[in-house]
């Protein structure tokens, strides 16, 4: 079985403390940076800092890459550690505007302006016009950019940061062949709602001057009639395709949500919020799903069980993360 080794590194000297209990480290696909919490044993030697460079490995594959942002100590001289990667970082707020680019470009530029060292940033295609940003977090300007440039094109990008580089790529390049069962998990939840995101109307209006407004409706009849009207309104800017971006929102929404989470899975290193792995499952009640699913957040856990995992997953009808 692989080992676990944390190294902290502190004034250019690599420590690699013992660590007591579990290490754990929670990815996600969007909203958050990855989060690394473990617990070394002090001694007469170590000595580290909020700022010091964290690496987690298992055996010999880097798990995380990060910079711890909180330390607890108690009386048995155990250090509790929080760290996060590069991501972190965009929780900064500030103020953008953006003229004529592309998410990609704006990954670009953000990084750039506060230092953080990217990786691979797949080109994004969709230009966008004007985008006033107003004293918000970086990371919610990039990601609106990310979901913006899927309402308008139907494809996924994927913002993450690997290995201590912050990458941009799309979904479909982060393919794993792992496959996810009943069989190697301990268990698993499954729950259906209409109450969270359902909606069978789209009501978008365009953000030209009051008294040129333009109206763009979609709709879906048959939900209409289960379920009432649930109506979801917005706006279209003006380099937007208003009557795509209503439809496009409709077929996303119009929909039962269902969400399926497993619990103590086998570990695999590489799987990540925005990874795509195949799930097969029976015991829902409803549906019996076989097929390629994304992972929304994965919980890694190291310690005596070896390399286990929480993962909540979407694709077709399982479309719920929250």
């Amino acid at each position: 079985m692989s080992e676990l080794l944390v190294e902290l590194d502190c004034d250019g000297v690599t420590y690699q403390p013992v660590v007591v209990g579990e290490a754990v480290i929670t990815r996600y696909r969007v909203g958050a940076p990855t989060k690394a919490v473990f617990t070394v044993a002090k001694d007469d030697v170590i000595s580290f800092q909020e700022g010091n460079e964290v690496r987690i490995y298992w055996g010999e594959v880097l798990c995380f890459l990060g910079y711890v942002f909180s330390k607890k100590r108690d009386k048995e001289e155990h250090i509790a550690v929080c760290a996060y990667d590069q991501l972190r970082y965009l929780k900064n707020k500030a103020s953008y505007i953006f003229q004529n680019k592309k998410a990609s470009d704006m990954v670009k530029e953000v990084c750039g302006d506060y230092r953080l060292k990217t990786g691979t940033i797949s080109d994004s295609g969709f230009l966008f016009g004007i985008r006033v940003e107003d004293d918000m977090p970086l990371l919610d300007i990039l990601q609106r950019a990310i979901d913006d440039t899927y309402a308008n094109t139907g494809r996924q990008y994927v913002l993450y940061d690997d290995g201590g580089a912050i990458c941009l790529r799309q979904a479909e390049e982060l393919w794993s062949d792992y496959l996810l069962t009943e069989a190697n998990a301990e268990n698993f939840t499954y729950e259906s709602t209409i109450d969270r995101g359902t909606y069978n109307q789209v009501r978008l209006t365009s953000s030209a001057k009051k008294e040129n407004v333009t109206e763009y409706l979609a709709k879906q009849e048959d939900a209409i009639a289960r379920w009432g009207v649930l109506q979801l309104t917005g706006t279209v800017q003006e380099e937007e395709n208003g009557a795509q971006k209503a439809q496009v929102l409709l077929e996303e929404s119009a929909v039962v949500w269902r969400k399926l989470v497993f619990y103590d899975a086998l570990g695999d290193c590489a799987i990540r919020g925005g990874t795509t792995i195949t799930v097969t499952i029976e015991q829902t009640g409803d549906v019996l799903y076989n097929q390629a699913m994304m992972v929304e957040w994965v919980q890694h856990r190291f310690g005596e069980k070896g390399h286990r995992m929480d993962l909540c997953v979407k694709g077709g009808r399982i479309n719920l993360a929250e």
